[in-house]
C-alpha cells in the first residue's frame, strides 16, 4: 500500500539513538520529531500531528510506560499506534507496556530492518482503519438517504399498481426519481472503490496505443443528453491530426467524463462549453472551458483534494461525492500525465489534462 508522508515521533533520552533512528526513518519518506522524555512527548503530541509514536521505556524526568498510560487517555491504539523499545531481555517491562496500551515493541539493540518494517505495518494498518471509517461514514450520510427514497418510492409504486385507476404520469415522475437515487447510490459507491483501489497500489493499467479524440467523443456522445436536459450546448473544436497517446483506455475515458460531466454540472443553463485537443512539447492536451462562474482561490488550492466540495454548487442540484478529481489526479499520476484548472480571461474555467505521446 502506497502512505502519504507521515510524521513518527521518536522519543529517547539518548540523541545518538533518536539521530539514527529519524535517518532510517527519514530514508523511508517519514518527517520525523524528536524528544527526550515522556514529558516532552506528550508535550509535542498536544502540538503536533503524529501519526506514531516510537517511545523508549526507561527515561528520566518521565518513563515511557507512565507516558504511554497519559497517551492511551486521549488516543486510542488505532488512531496513534505506538511501538515501544525494550532492552533485549526486560520481559517485564515488556509486559506492562502491551497491557498498558502499546501496539507492538522493538528491542535494543536495534535492527533497523525489523523496526521499519513494524513502523511500515502499523502505518498501514491505521490508514486501513481510516479508510473504513471513511466508508462508513459515506454509507451513513451519503447513501442511506437515498436507499430510503428508493425503498420508499418502490412501495407507493407498487400499491399504486394494484389500483385500475392509477396515474400513470404521476407513476412516471416516481420512476424518473427513482432510477436518480439509484444512480447517486452507485456514484458514490463507484467513486470510494476506484479511490480505494488507487490508494493501495491495487489498479493495474492495461497501456496500448490510442487516439484521445476517440474518447472524447464518445463521452461527448454519453453526456449529450445530460447537457442538452441543462441548456447547455456542448462544442467540438478537436485536432483531427493529434498523435497517439498511450494509456488505459477504461481508466483515461473516466477522468476524461468526469471533467465533461462537471463542466455540465456547474454550468448555468443556456451556456455553451467547449472541448478542445491538440499536441504541444511532446504532450497530448484535452480541455473542457465552461461559462460558469469559475473557480475561486481557496477552492483552486483544494480542488484536487479528497471530499474537497468547492463553494460553487451543481446547477441543477446533482449531487457530488468530492472525490471525483481527486481520482482523476492520481489516474493522470499513474500515466505520468497531467490535470489543472485555470480561470478564463472573461468568465468560467478550463480544466486540462495533458498525456505523454505515445513512442513510434
Amino acid at each position: 500500500m502506497q502512505l502519504e508522508q507521515t510524521t513518527i515521533l521518536v522519543v529517547d533520552d539518548n540523541p545518538a539513538n533518536r539521530n539514527i533512528l529519524m535517518r532510517h526513518l527519514e530514508k523511508r519518506g517519514h518527517k520525523v520529531l524528536q524528544a527526550e522524555d515522556g514529558q516532552q512527548c506528550l508535550d509535542m503530541l498536544q502540538t503536533n500531528e503524529c501519526d506514531l509514536v516510537v517511545l523508549d521505556i526507561m527515561m528520566p524526568v518521565m518513563d515511557g510506560i507512565t507516558a504511554l498510560l497519559e497517551i492511551r487517555k486521549t488516543h486510542s491504539l488505532v488512531q496513534l499506534p505506538v511501538i515501544m523499545v525494550t532492552a533485549l531481555n526486560d520481559l517485564d517491562h515488556t509486559m506492562a507496556a502491551l497491557k498498558g496500551g502499546a501496539n507492538d515493541y522493538v528491542t535494543k539493540p536495534f535492527d533497523f530492518e525489523i523496526v521499519l518494517a513494524r513502523v511500515n505495518t502499523h502505518l498501514v494498518l491505521k490508514k486501513l482503519s481510516a479508510q473504513n471509517q471513511e466508508f462508513l461514514s459515506i454509507a451513513s450520510h451519503d447513501i442511506k438517504k437515498p436507499v430510503a427514497v428508493i425503498t420508499d418510492i418502490a412501495d407507493v409504486m407498487q400499491d399504486e399498481l394494484r389500483k385500475i385507476d392509477a396515474n400513470t404520469a404521476d407513476l412516471e415522475d416516481m420512476l424518473n426519481l427513482l432510477i436518480r437515487s439509484a444512480h447517486t447510490i452507485q456514484k458514490h459507491i463507484e467513486d470510494y472503490l476506484d479511490l480505494s483501489i488507487v490508494e493501495h497500489g491495487q489498479l493495474k493499467l492495461k497501456r496500448r496505443k490510442l487516439q484521445l479524440n476517440e474518447i472524447i467523443r464518445e463521452c461527448l456522445r454519453q453526456n449529450k443528453e445530460y447537457a442538452r436536459n441543462k441548456g447547455i450546448e456542448l462544442e467540438d473544436l478537436l485536432d483531427s491530426s493529434i498523435p497517439d497517446a498511450y494509456a488505459d483506455q477504461d481508466r483515461i475515458m473516466q477522468v476524461v467524463d468526469n471533467v465533461i460531466g462537471n463542466a455540465i454540472k456547474f454550468s448555468p443553463p443556456k451556456t455553451t462549453t467547449r472541448l478542445r485537443s491538440y499536441s504541444s512539447n511532446g504532450d497530448i492536451y484535452f480541455e473542457v472551458s465552461d461559462e460558469g462562474p469559475g473557480i475561486t482561490g481557496t477552492d483552486m488550492e483544494n480542488l484536487f483534494q479528497k471530499h474537497k466540495r468547492t463553494q460553487n454548487l451543481p446547477t441543477g442540484g446533482e449531487v457530488s461525492t468530492g472525490l471525483g478529481l481527486s481520482i482523476c489526479k492520481q489516474l493522470m499520476t499513474l500515466h505520468e500525465g497531467r490535470i489543472g484548472v485555470r480561470n478564463n480571461e472573461g468568465k468560467g474555467a478550463t480544466f486540462w489534462i495533458a498525456l505523454p505521446v505515445a513512442s513510434q
